[in-house]
């Protein structure tokens, strides 16, 4: 987990869904031990990850730390708010969002808008000057980022300008001084690691989501009656505002009859559309404004309300707009950029690598590639490659583990002595052995050694008992029985749910003949111990006679030795 970057998965979280590896668009995710990882040289930082993960184990640098000790230093701190806090914070004015930003400690607030009208002004330089035939906005950097890592044959065609944020921070330093600090805050997550990357410009970037979090902590609220004499410094802008909307661009520029403008929002739209796009894709020139949140920034990932339609966004943005400045904005401003490739390495494999790897998921021919997506890859042999590349565990492919437990299952099924059966709600059979087939009539015996199954087959009637799977569906509570008599048959019992109200389990042990051979045993040992008895009072009353007769023997010797004694004693 590496913290640094500005998307990261707490591990202890992680509930192994893949759900993330689905939705990344470069597969920038490594799954190790059933816990996803980002990749951040493969990433990209668009944050989707963040939006659908349903355990909110993708988290975002929390950067308020440095925020509060940047505005404790002692030095001045500029906000740069970017145009789409209207949908963040609805119904808050401008005043009472601007007087809250100073309660925490920022000097003022300016609007990020401002560069963007001058990115628009240099864009329409652009468009009638430049060589190129195809240019890509530089507005987002999650695009720009894309491009540089996946498409590097389009890194010439990007405008060649900084961002909109950058531009802003550029005139705040031109008008403040160099020494002032600039915190970004946006809806972008992206717009952290453009602040990694020039922090000379963007002291710090933070999500609304961040904001919040600041102000919440600070326990500070919007004014209902704030300062009138609070404004934007700098000015307010206009249709720069219209930037985080998907097509606002494109609105605030001015280009040549024979330049087409297309605006296309969505990383995977654009990957669609621009895919092999080059100078030789058409002869009319086309400039494209390219953002890589669905809709534009108005739903970026580091947004926290949800509730609001997309068209309630989109309209509380285009009703910002205004007319273009005369003034040329960027005056005196350096907004030029160069953009350098850092293509990805991607591994290579042979085609029997990846065969081989197919197999440890046992796919061993093509008709066993579902490509169902249930690992997170579009196909088969993407898996097989993410695997040999050990971003993936063969874990991760659906089928294969399902057929790996239905073979456990199998076996266990097959070792099992007793009688296993599984019903379903309806109480016919969903699983069950071959013990259970032969516990009970020959009917049932011969279906099961035909077919080799008693699938679907009527519980009813095969066992006497079914009334007690019926019980344990509706109760929900398990039934033990021991010695229960059906037919002249007796049984131990064990039924148990396992889906509660759909899926019930039992286990059935015939102990017939085991109880036979107990009361049988019960018989001959007491039997013997009649005998036995029997025998004791016997030997007790033989005992007792010669007994008997030894005392009178004795009693006749001891007369006879007293009677002579006292003859002696006379004489």
């Amino acid at each position: 987990m590496d913290q640094r970057y500005p998307i990261f998965t707490t591990e202890t979280q992680c509930q192994d869904c893949y759900k993330c590896v689905r939705e990344c668009p470069v597969k920038a995710i490594r799954i190790a031990k059933n816990h996803a990882s980002i990749l951040p040289e493969l990433c990209i930082s668009c944050g989707r990850c963040v939006s659908v993960c349903p355990v909110q184990a993708k988290t975002v640098r929390d950067d308020t730390g440095r925020a509060d000790m940047l505005l404790q230093s002692g030095q001045r701190v500029i906000a740069s708010i970017a145009p789409s806090w209207i949908c963040e914070f609805p119904g808050v004015s401008a005043e009472s969002f601007i007087e809250a930003l100073q309660s925490l400690g920022f000097s003022g607030a300016s609007e990020t808008a401002l560069g963007a009208e001058a990115i628009s002004q240099e864009t329409n330089e652009l468009c009638m000057h430049s060589p190129r035939n195809f240019l890509i906005s530089s507005a987002c950097p999650v695009v720009v980022e894309w491009i540089k890592k996946y498409q590097c044959s389009l890194v010439d065609h990007i405008t060649g300008l900084v961002s909109p944020a950058v531009a802003h921070a550029r005139m705040l330093h031109r008008e403040y001084g160099k020494d002032v600090k600039v915190v970004f805050i946006g809806p972008c997550i992206a717009k952290k690691l453009e602040a990694d990357q020039l922090s000379e410009d963007i002291s710090l970037a933070l999500t609304f989501r961040d904001l919040r979090s600041m102000l919440r902590r600070r326990k500070i609220l919007f004014s209902s009656s704030p300062s009138s004499s609070i404004d934007w410094l700098m000015g307010s802008s206009h249709r720069g505002n219209l930037y985080p909307a998907e097509g606002g661009m494109i609105r605030t520029i001015t280009v040549p009859d024979n330049t087409e403008v297309i605006a296309v929002s969505g990383i995977q739209d654009i990957q669609r559309d621009i895919l092999g796009m080059n100078e030789a894709s058409g002869h009319r020139r086309v400039f494209l404004e390219a953002l890589a949140c669905s809709g534009g920034c108005i739903h970026g990932p580091g947004m926290s309300l949800k509730h609001e339609s997309g068209l309630e966004r989109k309209l509380k943005i285009l009703s910002q707009q205004g007319t273009l400045r005369d003034e040329r904005v960027q005056q005196q401003l350096v907004l030029l950029h160069h953009y350098a490739a850092g293509p990805v390495e991607r591994p290579k494999f042979s085609d029997q690598q990846v065969e081989d790897a197919l197999k440890k998921v046992d796919k061993h021919a093509e008709s066993d590639e579902l490509n169902c997506g249930g690992c997170g890859y579009e196909t088969c042999r993407d898996f097989a490659v993410a695997v040999l590349s050990r971003k993936a565990e063969p874990g991760m492919c659906v089928s294969y583990m399902r057929k790996k437990a239905q073979r456990k299952a199998n076996a266990l099924l097959r070792s099992i002595p007793l009688g296993v059966v599984i019903v379903d709600k309806e109480l016919r059979i969903i699983e069950s052995n071959k013990p259970f087939a032969l516990m009970f009539d020959e009917d049932t015996r011969y279906i099961y050694e035909t077919f080799g199954t008693l699938e679907k087959a009527l519980l009813s009637k095969i066992l006497p008992f079914a009334d007690l799977f019926s019980l344990v569906l509706t109760s929900g509570t398990d039934i033990c029985r021991e010695h229960f008599v059906s037919r002249k048959q007796v049984f131990n019992l064990t039924i148990f749910s396992i889906q509660p109200g759909e899926v019930v389990g039992g286990v059935i042990h015939d102990v017939t003949d085991v109880q036979w051979r107990r009361q049988q045993i019960a018989q001959n040992a007491q039997e013997v111990l009649r005998r036995n008895l029997a025998v004791v009072q016997e030997i007790a009353h033989k005992l007792g006679e010669h007994m008997a007769d030894n005392e009178v023997l004795l009693n006749s010797i001891a007369y006879s030795y007293q009677d002579e004694t006292t003859h002696r004693k006379q004489l």
